[in-house]
């Protein structure tokens, strides 16, 4: 409650309401059109979140075909390949530096030398590799439960 005084220097008891000013036209079509921006852009919010999810389902897919391209270029350099650890690991030797890449709890790793521990393809719960001649057989089961499978041709 506010109290006014007049030109005599009488004091009136006026309510709070009288006093306060309202909106006007142009502040209230402003916070409509503030309003409607953010309806209007919320569903496309919702539409590119719901698009990072797929892409992150894609991402197993992305992550395998990486690994087999990192395997790819060790064995291309290769000199010599044996299998390691009763079938879940390779041992490649080049003419400088050995390559080890070997299942480590539920991840590929690879070390350079025998040193170092890099991860190659995660949530892996097995892995086998195996020798044939002049080809390298790998089955790799997810922690998911997909199976992924691919040969290598080796020199040698």
């Amino acid at each position: 409650m506010h109290f006014l005084q007049t030109r005599d220097k009488r004091t009136f008891f006026l309510p709070s309401v009288l006093t306060q000013k309202g909106f006007t036209l142009i502040e209230s079509i402003l916070q409509f059109s503030i309003f409607l921006f953010v309806v209007a852009t919320l569903p496309t919010i919702f539409h590119f979140l719901g698009t990072t999810n797929n892409l992150l389902a894609n991402n197993q897919e992305q992550q395998w075909d990486l690994f087999l391209m990192d395997t790819r270029n060790y064995l291309d350099e290769q000199v010599n390949v044996i299998v390691i650890n009763q079938s879940s690991g390779i041992r490649i030797t080049t003419i400088n530096e050995s390559y080890d890449i070997e299942l480590n709890g539920n991840e590929i790793r690879k070390q350079r030398n025998q040193l170092g521990n890099e991860p190659m393809l995660l949530h892996v719960k097995a892995v086998t590799f195996t020798k044939y001649g002049h080809e390298i057989r790998l089955r790799v089961k997810k922690n998911s439960g997909e199976i992924y499978e691919q040969s290598f041709q080796i020199s040698g």
